[in-house]
């Protein structure tokens, strides 16, 4: 929000109708005059930011915001990128035969405006990061398949940005943490198909931030599924993990994240390795639960039906190696449905003639297997409800 007085009324952004605004500016003013008190007011915000101790970055949202000024500034700017000859500002607005043009060069000047800030941070501190939030209103439906509906968003912020934190309501939104690993892998994918190495991670709220929407009341994220996100998000390449409304935790969500970190000490080498061979993996649920009709009162007293997903929806696996001679594996294997879970799991990629599967944390031995059978499926799996089961693959005879 800006303030439009006499002294800034000539940089008022201009709606599609010709109006003029009363709270917001033209980018290309505040460009313009990016030193003025009102017009420079989140640069000088950025400036004062930087300067504080102990911090690696600033995030700043809104990265792909789409067009918000029509004004004679923007259009003329608009003519001379594209060389389009624009007659009437309904060209550019609604479904005008521009207005998908036009939507793109109001995202161009919108990082018109990111790079300045970008800058100024750095003029005050060079080893400053920019981490890019990517929230679910810029990529929509990503939580079902973020590996091709990423969109346009992590594609141009992996040009742009340093880190990107994929934010998003991973406990509520169809698809939920099964979403958490496609996010990361289609953003590092993304920043090296265009020349740069881009760190991704997850950004999630403990508790809704939507209260409007009955469906979302009174919601919040349980332990068990805290703790299945943090190891889920490093076990799959995450740069980091940030909680938001932190007034929801409660002292069961600290246990779960101590529980998380402990767990990630332990197969801390398997992590650091960066040998990753989850794409070796074919995982079926081989029993599909029951599910029976719930419903439940939200705080508006509003009935809600529990949503029931795809079975695919209710898992996740990721085989991690230990070195490069991929004799010892770690496969993870996430339930996130409210009942236990019988997966089959066929894993390819082997070397020796038989192996011995174990639980990573006991020790217990689950099953014996020839190369054969664990690449047929031979090997199934019971995960307890909202849980993971942490399997080490080791041949049965090592080599001194």
């Amino acid at each position: 929000g800006f303030t439009v007085n006499d002294e800034t009324r000539a940089w008022a952004a201009i709606d599609p109708d010709g109006g003029a605004a009363t709270r917001d500016l033209c980018p290309i003013a505040i460009l313009q005059h990016a030193d003025h008190p009102i017009a420079g007011r989140y640069f000088e915000r950025a400036r004062v930011a930087a300067q504080s101790p102990g911090i690696d970055g600033l995030c700043v949202d809104y990265e792909c915001g789409a067009v918000w000024c029509w004004c004679d500034r923007c259009i003329a700017r608009f003519a001379e990128e594209t060389g389009e000859v624009v007659k009437d500002r309904s060209e550019l607005a609604g479904e005008g035969r521009l207005a998908h043009a036009f939507r793109e060069a109001g995202r161009r000047r919108n990082r018109d405006l990111l790079t300045h800030l970008r800058a100024v941070m750095r003029e005050v501190n060079p080893d400053l990061r920019y981490f890019s939030l990517a929230s679910a209103s810029d990529m929509p439906a990503y939580w079902w398949d973020g590996r091709s509906s990423g969109r346009f968003s992590i594609r141009e912020m992996v040009k742009f940005a340093d880190e990107i934190a994929c934010s998003g309501y991973f406990y509520e939104i169809p698809g939920g943490l099964k979403s958490v690993r496609p996010l990361i892998d289609f953003t590092r994918r993304a920043a090296l198909a265009s020349g740069r190495e881009v760190r991704a991670g997850i950004l999630s709220p403990i508790g809704t931030t939507v209260n409007e929407n009955p469906r979302y009341r009174g919601v919040f994220m349980k332990p068990d599924l805290t703790r299945l996100e943090i190891l889920l998000t490093a076990a799959s390449g995450g740069g980091q993990l940030s909680f938001f409304r932190g007034d929801c935790f409660d002292g069961a969500h600290y246990v779960a994240i101590r529980q998380a970190v402990d767990e990630l000490l332990a197969i801390q080498p398997f992590l650091t390795s960066g040998l990753d061979r989850s794409s070796d993996l074919d995982v079926r649920v081989a029993a599909v639960p029951d599910y029976p009709l719930t419903l439940s009162v939200s705080h508006n007293l509003m009935a809600r039906t529990a949503w029931h997903p795809d079975p695919w929806y209710l898992f996740d696996a990721v085989q991690l190696l230990n070195d490069v001679l991929a004799r010892e594996r770690l496969l993870m294997l996430f339930n996130y449905a409210e009942a236990p879970l019988k997966l089959s799991v066929k894993i390819g990629g082997l070397f020796d003639p038989a192996f011995r599967l174990t639980e990573f944390k006991t020790g217990r031995e689950l099953a014996r297997h020839t190369r054969l059978e664990l690449e047929s499926g031979a090997f199934e799996a019971t995960v307890p409800a909202r849980d993971v089961l942490l399997v080490r693959i080791e041949p049965e005879t090592r080599e001194d």
